[in-house]
């Protein structure tokens, strides 16, 4: 047998290696027959499957460097840093230096690149190294690093100084240190005349215009320029000459060398140039003419010369779309500011609040970013989207606080109400622009209105107050007035009526006093007044207020009469803000009116303003809504949300549309999009009142999809820290019955406090077996609430460890804490008692878990009846088993109980029972019952 398990191996083994040295073979001829990309692969599954193979080192070696030859470098660089390690041969362990040296300079890691190629001891293989290190660093353009090897190369003479100087030559020329790029090139020149002749010259000649000794370079570039025939430095020269020549305005000379190079990819490359040249002195038609000339229309340079060129001369459609056409070029960030310029001035304020999200993925310059803010926020205001309109304009303030950006977030605070917001940037105007005039008294005047409709006139009085100590004006005096009628100050209201300055002024501030009081036909007749009094300055706010003095009369008719009489009265584009409302006012009463098509005619014209379609077409779905037509209703709230989601009458929409969907019986329909406004609107004051689904339900049913989708909703939409606790323990505890783990790590992180974060993770751990868990279960010991549930984790860890005495030091803990310990814990109390033979503790066990009765007790019981029976202690055995017989609904059980039983009849010479329970055995299972059949 032993003579045969040797033969045995031997055969494997050699079957082993046999496998080994054909996969060696195979990858070797990859090799040899230059399919590196073959091979490099093949080569990794070999190191992987043989990690002892005798050819590990050369397959590394032909790995590394494949992996240098195909650049890449990170690669080549960790498997040669392993090979230098463990290499002894000192020639093999230079090579590999050698590679190590070149591969950091690529990567640009110089002081690596340096310190592998001073390890190299041969002096021979150290120089070549050194100089193609400092060629690297040239290539990578680290050129403070090539300039400190080109040095070293040079002042030592080692092999290649004489190249090197040429090196050093373009470093400084890279540098723009142009003298000493001129000393090195002409060095070079000297030492090596026949060498790159042409690039020499170019690079000298460069440096000599860029240090600005233009007729110099001139004489240079013309000796390259006249090369016959023509070659890359030659063409090259004669793009600079162009240059030189078109900045001169010598025409004859710039005919001359395009002549030259007509036919070649530089005399696309001089068009552009040219073209741009005249970009910079704005002459737009002659950029465009030159521009124009290049049959290199797909250049990114010259599209965007074009389209630049193009925006200047105001043709902003063509423009758009060749800036736009840069998108996947170099040239798109350049593009971007000039994308929402041209949008802005085409009134497409939708589309740059579509496209707003591309700053952020584009790298363009402050002043750049900051216009494209501007333009974003002026579109958002544009389009009524305040929400979106403000929280640009606060960006814009954050970078580039000016009194302008600021006053623009005032504005947009007092019109969405945000109270908290406008009381910080209120005092942050006061603080930074206390001396402004341009901004002061809108600044002064939308405050004081926010804080008056916001429910607080002491706060907006105070505001208006403090303006009019220093200023006077009809608007916030009028403002003032509404304040004092609120507060029922009627000798303050006289006071500042006497700041009036005219007769007119007086009429219509007493007219405003009577309206704010509920006096409509006294208002009606100081506005009477006004009018009277012809004065123009005053005329339009009269319109307005007469027409609103009829609505809160609720004298809906003549509001109309008025409304209608003054529209023709106001221009839609000056008086754009009172001519809105005077809209909104005649359709309002109409809609009072129960007149609802004509409501909807004056909505219609509301909804084509700019910055009023949301509110126009809102109102014309809430009229149908009004109507009871709630199919139509909804359909056109769901075209508004659709069309101005992020907007406030957009949100209105969406919840209006949900309540159509649910007066309709449209269940199915309801349920989807109340979840979809939960996650569209997450921060709404709605959310309470669109659902009443709550995460048990879904629970219960099964759902825990949707039960965890809940509960992120719900927490989104609280600020009680205590319920996004609860909702967070609950995710986690779904996430782990249902095994997906997605995400669990970052709720766990969520909790607040380190006991919650460590007893989840431990659920988490214990879950998935990870090992990990005893840590987590040894520091929940400190934690009275959770000392119970972590001793049973670490009883259960080291009862599968088979490590007993620590199972039942921490069951013993467990069952310390918990006074009453559960069945479980016995149980394994028992099972860990019985391993160790220790009978009598077992017995004690599990006697405690079949007195409970529980889940465990049957086979607590027949682990007890079975140590009874190894004891030969017939009378308690025998009383257990008695017990187990009598257990229903378990066939395997009885039997064996049975068995049990005859066995102890025997023995008690009780035959006539015994014969009884053979019989019922040989009925319940005949096989069991047949070794019973020579006694009976």
């Amino acid at each position: 047998m032993r003579k045969y398990l040797i033969i045995s191996l031997l055969a494997s083994y050699s079957i082993v290696f046999a496998g080994e040295s054909e996969d060696f073979k195979a990858v070797d001829n990859l090799y040899k027959e230059r399919n590196f990309k073959a091979a490099l692969v093949e080569s990794e599954k070999f190191l992987q499957k043989y990690p002892e193979s005798k050819h590990q080192k050369s397959m590394r070696d032909k790995v590394a460097k494949i992996y240098f030859l195909e650049k890449n470098y990170k690669k080549a660089e960790e498997i040669f840093k392993k090979l230098y390690t463990i290499e002894e041969k000192q020639s093999q362990k230079d090579e590999y230096a050698s590679y190590l040296a070149r591969a950091n300079a690529l990567l640009n890691n110089s002081d690596s690149a340096i310190f592998y190629a001073r390890e190299i001891k041969d002096k021979k293989t150290f120089q070549k190294t050194f100089f193609a290190v400092a060629q690297n660093f040239l290539a990578k353009e680290n050129n403070e690093a090539a300039q400190k090897a080109y040095k070293e190369i040079i002042d030592n003479k080692y092999e290649n100084y004489k190249e090197s100087m040429m090196g050093l030559g373009i470093v400084y020329y890279n540098l723009k240190d142009y003298d000493k790029a001129i000393y090195w090139l002409s060095e070079f020149s000297k030492e090596m005349p026949k060498e790159n002749k042409e690039m020499v010259s170019y690079l000298r000649a460069s440096a000599l215009y860029r240090k600005g000794n233009t007729d110099e370079a001139i004489s240079r570039f013309e000796e390259l320029a006249n090369i016959e025939p023509s070659t890359e430095y030659s063409r090259k020269a004669a793009l600079y000459l162009i240059e030189i020549y078109s900045n001169r305005k010598d025409e004859a000379k710039v005919t001359f060398y395009l002549n030259r190079i007509k036919g070649t990819k530089e005399y696309n490359t001089a068009m552009t140039m040219i073209g741009d040249l005249y970009v910079t002195k704005e002459n737009y038609d002659k950029a465009l003419d030159y521009y124009n000339q290049s049959n290199d229309k797909n250049n990114p340079k010259l599209i965007y010369g074009e389209a630049y060129s193009l925006y200047k001369n105001g043709k902003y459609e063509e423009a758009l779309k060749k800036f736009q056409s840069l998108k996947n070029s170099d040239y798109y960030n350049q593009s971007i500011y000039h994308i929402f310029a041209i949008n802005y001035k085409l009134k497409n304020f939708d589309e740059i609040i579509r496209d707003r999200e591309i700053i952020r993925k584009v790298v363009v310059s402050q002043v750049d970013t900051d216009n494209i803010i501007r333009i974003i926020a002026n579109s958002a205001y544009q389009v009524g989207n305040y929400k979106l309109a403000k929280d640009y304009y606060g960006r814009l303030f954050a970078v580039s606080p000016d009194k302008e950006n600021l006053f623009r977030v005032i504005l947009l605070d007092s019109q969405m109400l945000d109270m908290e917001d406008l009381r910080i940037r209120f005092n942050q105007y006061n603080e930074l622009y206390s001396n402004d005039t341009e901004f002061k008294k809108d600044v002064y005047l939308y405050t004081g209105d926010a804080y008056y409709k916001a429910g607080d006139p002491e706060r907006a009085e105070q505001i208006y107050k403090t303006y009019l100590n220093q200023y006077t004006n009809t608007e916030v005096i009028s403002s003032l007035m509404s304040t004092l009628l609120e507060q029922k100050k009627y000798d303050e209201m006289q006071q500042y009526l006497s700041l009036a300055q005219d007769e007119s002024s007086v009429n219509y501030l007493k007219g405003i006093a009577a309206m704010g009081l509920g006096k409509y036909d006294e208002a009606e007749s100081e506005f009477q007044k006004v009018l009277a009094s012809g004065d123009q300055s005053l005329s339009t706010k009269v319109y307005l207020n007469r027409v609103r003095n009829y609505f809160l009369a609720e004298r809906y008719n003549e509001a109309v009469q008025a409304g209608e009489q003054y529209l023709s009265k106001l221009s839609p584009d000056k008086d754009k803000v009172i001519y809105s409302e005077m809209l909104d006012k005649i359709g309002l009463s109409y809609f009072r009116l129960g007149k609802y098509d004509q409501a909807r005619s004056y909505y219609s014209k509301i909804a084509s303003m700019k910055g009023y379609e949301v509110y126009g077409k809102f109102q014309i779905a809430d009229s149908y809504y009004n109507e009871k037509n709630y199919e139509k209703a909804g359909s056109l709230y769901k075209e508004v949300y659709n069309q101005f989601g992020e907007t406030f009458y957009g949100e209105q929409a969406y919840y209006k549309y949900i309540m159509t969907l649910s007066l309709t019986g449209n269940t199915d329909a309801f349920e989807r999009e109340k979840d979809n406004f939960m996650k569209v609107y997450p921060n709404s004051n709605l959310r309470g009142t669109i659902t009443n689904l709550t995460t048990n339900m879904y629970i219960e049913s099964g759902d825990t999809d949707k039960a965890i989708e809940s509960l992120n909703t719900s927490s989104a939409n609280t600020d009680d820290t205590s319920v996004k606790e609860n909702n967070t323990a609950k995710i986690i505890t779904l996430k782990l019955q249902k095994k997906d783990y997605k995400d669990i790590e970052k709720y766990i992180a969520e909790l607040p406090t380190e006991e919650e974060r460590v007893y989840y993770s431990a659920q988490y751990y214990a879950v998935k077996k990870d090992p990990k868990v005893v840590k987590e279960y040894e520091t929940l010991l400190q934690y009275d609430k959770y000392k119970a549930y972590a001793s049973k984790g670490l009883g259960d860890y080291y009862f599968d460890k088979k490590d007993l005495s620590k199972a039942k030091k921490y069951y013993g803990t467990y069952a310390t804490v918990n006074k009453n310990p559960d069945e479980y814990i016995l149980y394994r109390l028992g099972q860990a008692n019985e391993k160790e033979n220790n009978l009598k503790m077992a017995l004690t066990d599990y006697k405690a878990v079949y007195s409970k009765n529980g889940k465990l007790a049957n086979d607590a019981m027949l682990r007890a009846a079975e140590i009874y029976d190894k004891q030969e202690n017939v009378a308690e055995a025998e009383k257990l088993f008695t017990k187990l017989y009598a257990v229903k609904n378990n066939k395997d059980l009885k039997a064996y109980s049975i068995e049990k039983l005859i066995y102890y009849k025997l023995v008690k010479n009780n035959t006539k029972e015994a014969k009884k329970l053979y019989n019922e055995l040989k009925k319940l299972d005949a096989k069991r019952a047949e070794k019973f059949k020579a006694y009976f």
